[in-house]
């Protein structure tokens, strides 16, 4: 149980370093953020991680196509997920991460 609060707590601490750490990337004329997403999306906990998933996508598609992104000094920024599958396990989190 140790390992599962462990695992969750760090794929949470990525997602929050990726928010308060990213860096745009070029695209096709678009300025990104990049979140990576560290879910168990096989495994025993599937459920969880794909309805995080969806969660995160909800999240891509309000900012993305129903505002057009985010406004940050000026420029437009939009969200680009990046999914890992940690398999539920303390190895998948490790590669994954």
């Amino acid at each position: 149980m140790r390992n599962l609060i462990r695992g969750t707590m760090a794929g949470w601490l990525a997602v929050i370093l990726a928010l308060v750490f990213w860096g745009p990337a070029q695209a096709q004329g678009e300025k990104k953020i990049k979140i990576g997403v560290i879910n168990p999306m096989t495994g025993p906990a599937a459920p969880w991680g794909l309805a995080a998933q969806c969660s995160m996508e909800r999240f891509k598609i309000l900012f993305n196509d129903r505002q057009g992104g985010i406004t940050v000094k000026g420029q437009k920024y939009k969200f680009e997920m990046i999914y890992a599958d940690d398999k539920y396990t303390v190895a998948g989190g490790r590669a994954a991460g």
